[in-house]
């Protein structure tokens, strides 16, 4: 395992980084299980402290505990100074450590995410991806700052939301931080909201609900009108898929902003996939499956594979691999490294047969199908990451036009 030259974090006495992101780790999902619990929900906490106490062991054995708590501190300093924070972006959402902690504010649990798509044990490079954050607006310098006086010099990289990072292995580790005016907007269009609220009234992100009028508005495509959403493109990519989602796969459910915010692609594979989604969803074509046993990991998206974390629970489920296999053979797949790809092909087989019972042609049928659609496949828990965010500012623009409006003006004035 490589050791990664990470500054140190400063605990508090009698604790180590570890044992203090443990119990911090702790606490906050007890806080977030109650939060849940207030809101009607019934988490199974067995479920999500089995979890936390899985990436917490990873988190150790890696020896990352000051990465998380490095974040924590920063992430916690921006909301201290009134700097919106994003939900998350990347990999990042897939860790119930960052949604403890409120780094992040995706559920992994209740997604589906996979804790290996972002820290992965039996990964051959093993360096994690990076946390990468929006922060709202200008508050992004502020927050940079921060870090590099904190902790030192060159820990940090900014983006414009406009600007994508590198897809490649980092030689050396970075905070990412992006500047986001659409958080800037939403948090501006918040403040005013609560302003004539009593407190006890006050509107948060943590419980906005998912209600029809959003879905209308997302629909209308009015946020494209004002143009107050960013994605991570150009401003023309922007409003092609703000167009796409409102005007074709028309949602009425969050897990379809989620869908729709992964198929605006030109790819043909996903060009195709995008019309069997909406053609499905609306019953003018029937749903089928690549096998029986991807059923269960494929009915959210009505039998199409859309990301690279159905690719990872199929593997998993029918070839028996670990997680951490199952992310090492996804990529393997996607980057068509042939040498893993026929050593993968192999295991997957042998796997599938003993492990699930196929035949040998029904195993290789499917080793095909994931071969061919795993390059085209996206990033769950980047993309429910910005499908929340997407959803907070149709809420807003739903709810309180009036001071989303104000928002706008007074921003770009």
């Amino acid at each position: 395992m490589r050791a990664f030259d990470l500054p140190e974090f400063p605990v508090p006495d009698g604790y180590t980084p570890d044992t203090y992101l443990e119990e911090l780790a702790r606490q906050g999902l007890d806080g977030r299980l109650e939060d849940m619990q207030a809101l009607g929900g019934q988490p199974d906490r067995d479920i999500y402290a089995f979890r936390l106490e899985y990436e917490l062991r990873i988190i150790r054995d890696m020896r990352l505990s000051p990465l998380f708590l490095i974040v924590w501190d920063y992430v916690r300093y921006a909301r201290g100074r009134g700097i919106p924070v994003g939900p998350g972006r990347g990999a990042s959402p897939s860790s119930l450590v960052a949604y403890a902690l409120k780094i992040t504010g995706v559920d992994p649990v209740r997604h589906g995410l996979i804790f290996e798509r972002f820290l992965n044990p039996e990964a051959d490079d093993s360096f994690p991806h990076l946390i990468d954050l929006d922060f709202g607006n200008k508050g992004h310098v502020e927050v940079a700052r921060y870090v590099t006086e904190k902790y030192g010099e060159g820990l940090v990289r900014l983006y414009d939301t406009v600007t994508e990072p590198e897809d490649s292995a980092p030689e050396f580790f970075q905070f990412g931080i992006f500047k986001n005016e659409s958080l800037a907007i939403l948090h501006d269009g918040l403040l005013r909201a609560n302003q004539t609220r009593p407190e006890h009234e006050a509107i948060t992100f943590e419980d906005l609900p998912l209600d029809e009028a959003t879905y209308r508005i997302i629909r209308s495509d009015k946020i494209q009108l004002h143009n107050i959403w960013e994605l991570d493109h150009q401003k023309e990519e922007r409003w092609m898929q703000q167009a796409w989602i409102a005007m074709r796969l028309e949602p009425e459910r969050f897990e379809d902003i989620v869908a729709g915010l992964s198929l605006c692609c030109e790819a043909p594979y996903i060009s195709d996939v995008a019309s069997d989604y909406i053609n499905r969803k609306k019953s003018t074509e029937s749903v089928s499956h690549p096998h029986r046993l991807c059923e269960k990991y494929l009915e959210e998206t009505y039998g199409v594979m859309i990301y690279q974390e159905q690719l990872m629970h199929i593997a998993n489920a029918v070839a028996g691999f670990t997680m951490g296999q199952a992310d090492n053979f996804r990529k393997a797949l996607a980057k068509k490294k042939q040498n893993e790809i026929e050593l993968y092909h192999e295991l997957f087989l042998k796997g599938a047969t003993s492990h699930s019972g196929l035949e040998q042609t029904e195993a290789e049928e499917l080793f095909n199908y994931l071969e061919n659609v795993a390059g085209y496949l996206s990033n769950k828990s980047h993309a429910v990451a910005q499908a929340l965010l997407f959803y907070q500012v149709a809420y807003m623009m739903a709810h309180f036009e009036k001071e989303m409006l104000e928002a706008i003006i007074k921003l770009r004035l």
